[in-house]
């Protein structure tokens, strides 16, 4: 059977690093041929650092046009929706069955990987070949290999391999200040670069919020892009009452949800990979992982596939769904919108009509209500109640009033 290793990666740009592991993977495990396999833009990458996709194709193919057994395999580009490599390889495996694949990681992925979406996916469908690095060595490896193996399985090779010290991010930053990356990269993706002037400057920013809407519809379930275009307007109404930014309104309340309809594996798997705080019923509990992890992840994609990096509109995302004290004023306005979006038809108390009509008077005793009716309504249905929810109730319970 033939045996093809595959190395995936930003590779923007490729470097000699990459290069490096590249001949090391074919002298140590000799596959019939080697893949390079360019993923998607990854959500945990800032928009504003990325070479667009025919870049990065176009780099590693003249890369490999020097060799007869190295080949670039575009197939993330063209999944859709993000890209897993469980998915990845289970999709290749069976479009290729008489391939033995060997999917290629550092060591410092390797440590992680018992954290990535469905490992035991990827060991059905490929064996590992992992590289050392100078500051995870052979003996280390090994003893994470013999973890993995009891965990998930699988079949794994160690490469001991010291590879240069050089990264991607180096090299865009050399070559945006128009500094020679010669020696850093291999020669005709330098020429490459050069002749597309990549990285020469980061591209404008701005939010295009026809462009955001068209994304969320491809995005989201057609209920959920309803309740998002809901949003988005109720928050431009609010802001527009009580003088904020109608623009920022309009981008936070569109991508508010741009995360819901990834699933809790997704969420979770994102989380760890960003460091953003996971509470131990958040790790066992799908359904408060689906409720509450969608708007820590969403202000991350909003980030960094969207291009948006103000605080403020991230901030919203992140807390429109349990709220928290003394938010400020924009927050307010995407917590409530959430809540008061037109096609919204919760019963509670005071009624949501009622909610509706005081949010335009008086939003911090709106906020109380909103919340208060959210604590109510979980409390009464016996499902997790986040702590956060009542310090949001509770700091806001002071502006409650009489009806």
């Amino acid at each position: 059977m033939k045996r093809a290793a595959i190395l995936g990666g930003s590779f923007n740009p490729m470097h000699i690093g990459h290069a490096e592991m590249i001949e090391e993977a074919r002298r140590v495990l000799a596959p019939d041929e080697l893949w390079l396999m360019p993923a998607k833009k990854p959500p945990h990458k800032a928009a504003y650092e990325y070479a667009g996709d025919e870049h990065r194709v176009n780099m590693l193919k003249a890369y490999a046009s020097d060799f007869d057994d190295v080949f670039v395999d575009e197939t993330e580009l063209h999944m859709d929706g993000f890209t897993y490599t469980a998915n990845t390889m289970k999709l290749l495996k069976d479009r290729h069955t008489d391939i033995n694949f060997i999917f290629l990681m550092g060591a410092d992925s390797a440590k992680n990987f018992h954290n990535w979406y469905k490992p035991e996916v990827i060991v059905e469908n490929a064996e590992l070949g992992l590289f050392s690095r100078n500051d995870i060595g052979k003996e280390e490896l090994e003893e994470l290999v013999d973890s993995l193996k009891s965990k998930f399985g699988g079949v794994y090779h160690i490469i001991d391999f010291k590879p240069a010290d050089i990264s991607s991010t180096m090299i865009r930053s050399l070559a945006g200040e128009g500094k020679d990356i010669k020696g850093l990269v291999p020669e005709k993706v330098r020429e490459y670069i050069e002749k597309a002037g990549l990285y020469s400057k980061e591209p404008e920013t701005g939010y295009d919020k026809e462009f955001l809407i068209s994304e969320m519809e491809k995005a989201l379930k057609p209920s959920r892009f309803k309740h998002s275009l809901g949003v988005m307007e109720t928050a431009k109404e609010l802001a527009t009452i009580y003088g904020a930014d109608s623009q920022k309104a309009e981008i936070a309340g569109i991508l508010h949800d741009c995360a819901k309809n990834l699933g809790p594996d997704k969420l979770r798997n994102l989380c760890c990979q960003n460091n953003i705080p996971v509470s131990e019923r958040e790790k066992t509990d799908d359904n408060v992982a689906d409720a509450l992890l969608h708007s820590k992840v969403g202000a991350l994609l909003a980030k960094n596939l969207y291009n948006v990096d103000d605080k403020e509109i991230l901030d919203a995302i992140y807390y429109h769904t349990v709220g928290r004290p003394e938010m400020p004023l924009l927050e307010k306005i995407i917590y409530l919108a959430d809540f008061i979006e037109p096609s919204r038809t919760q019963n509670c108390k005071p009624g949501l009509d009622v909610i509706r009509k005081l949010a335009k008077t008086d939003i911090d005793r709106a906020v109380y209500y909103a919340t208060k009716a959210t604590v109510d309504y979980v409390t009464e249905k016996g499902r997790y109640l986040n702590p956060e929810s009542l310090e949001t109730l509770k700091y806001y319970s002071r502006y409650k009033g009489e009806f």
